[in-house]
C-alpha cells in the first residue's frame, strides 16, 4: 500500500517540462491542455473527433488522428475520454479503445526510446477499473510490462463544468493514484508547477475519492432541493434559512465533520430531531425520500 503523501507545489513554473499527449481532446482535455502548456510543457492532442483536433491546431496545439497515433518524444499520456453511463452502467467502449490505440502505441516505441512513458487516467473510473481492465490491455497491446517499461497512474479531475479552464489552471489539489513510485514521481513533477496540495495514493483509492467526490455533492444538492420544496408548501423563506444553516451547522464549516470512522450519527438531538420532522412532514404529505433513507441507513445493524 501507498501511504497518502502531501506535498506543497511551488507556486512558480516547474524547471522540468514534458511532452504530454492528451487523449480527448474536449472540454476536459482542452482545460488540461491550456493549464498544461501554460506550466511550459509541450502539449498535443489526439482524438477520433477531427472537427476537435481542427480546432486545437487552430489553437496552436500539435495534433495527430488517433489511427496515426505514435508516441515519439512523448513522456506522458493523459487519457481524457468520456465515459458515459448506459442503461445505468458505465460505458467503457470509448476507454478502452483508447487505451488499447495507447498499447500499441507503446509497443511500437522503437527500442532506443523505450523511455519509461507514464499512463495517467484522468477520466471517472469506478475503483478496480485501472488494475482490472487498463493495465491488462495496455499491457497485452504493448508486449511490455507495467511498472517496469511503462507506469500507469489515476488522476482525478475535479472540473466544474462551466469553469473548467479556471479549475484546470488553479486546481484547488492533484490526487495521484500511482501504480508505483516512479510513475507517481512523474505524475508530480508534471504538476509541480501548480502551486496546491498533491496527495499521492493507492489507485483504487484515487479512482473511489472522485465518486465520493461526486456523491457528496449530489447529495448535498439533493438534501437542500427537498428541503426547499418542504419550506415551498409552508410558505419558509429557504433562501434565508439556508444562509443561515451555513453559518450554523458544523456539518457546513467543520470540513471533517461526518468523515471519521464513528458509526452511525447518535447524540441528544439528531436521531430524535429526525424522527420527529419526518413524522410531521408525512402527518402533511410531504415526502421526503433522502432523509427517509438516512433514517434507514443509520439504523443499528440487526444482532
Amino acid at each position: 500500500m501507498v501511504a497518502t503523501e502531501v506535498i506543497q507545489g511551488s507556486p512558480e513554473s516547474p524547471n522540468e517540462r514534458f511532452h504530454v499527449l492528451t487523449v480527448g481532446a474536449g472540454v476536459v482535455g482542452y482545460a488540461e491542455g491550456i493549464a498544461l502548456r501554460g506550466q511550459g510543457h509541450h502539449v498535443a492532442f489526439t482524438d477520433i473527433d477531427d472537427a476537435l483536433l481542427f480546432e486545437r491546431r487552430a489553437e496552436g496545439f500539435d495534433t495527430i488522428p488517433m489511427t496515426r497515433l505514435a508516441l515519439a518524444d512523448v513522456d506522458v499520456v493523459l487519457v481524457s475520454v468520456s465515459t458515459p453511463t448506459s442503461a445505468g452502467a458505465i460505458d467503457l467502449r470509448n476507454l478502452e479503445a483508447a487505451v488499447a490505440a495507447i498499447g500499441a502505441a507503446l509497443g511500437n516505441a522503437s527500442s532506443a526510446d523505450r523511455r519509461y512513458r507514464v499512463v495517467i487516467i484522468r477520466s471517472t473510473v469506478p475503483p478496480g477499473t485501472t488494475e482490472g481492465i487498463v493495465i491488462p490491455l495496455l499491457e497485452a497491446e504493448a508486449g511490455l510490462q507495467a511498472g517496469v517499461d511503462f507506469g500507469v497512474c489515476v488522476s482525478p479531475e475535479y472540473l466544474r463544468q462551466r469553469k473548467a479552464l479556471i479549475d484546470s489552471v488553479s486546481p484547488r489539489l492533484v490526487v495521484i493514484g500511482q501504480l508505483d513510485d516512479r510513475s507517481g514521481d512523474v505524475a508530480e513533477r508534471l504538476n509541480a508547477g501548480f502551486g496546491c496540495p498533491v496527495y499521492r495514493v493507492p489507485i483504487r483509492e484515487a479512482e473511489f475519492q472522485k465518486y465520493a467526490h461526486n456523491l457528496f455533492n449530489a447529495s448535498k444538492i439533493s438534501f437542500f432541493n427537498e428541503l426547499r420544496r418542504v419550506a415551498n408548501a409552508i410558505d419558509v423563506d429557504a433562501e434565508r434559512v439556508f444562509a443561515l444553516v451555513a453559518q450554523s451547522a458544523e456539518a457546513m464549516w467543520n470540513a471533517e465533520y461526518g468523515t471519521l470512522d464513528l458509526g452511525p450519527y447518535g447524540g441528544a438531538c439528531l436521531p430524535k430531531d429526525l424522527e420527529a420532522f419526518l413524522t410531521w412532514a408525512d402527518r402533511r404529505g410531504l415526502d421526503l425520500p433522502l432523509l427517509s433513507a438516512v433514517m434507514q441507513s443509520n439504523d443499528p445493524a440487526p444482532a
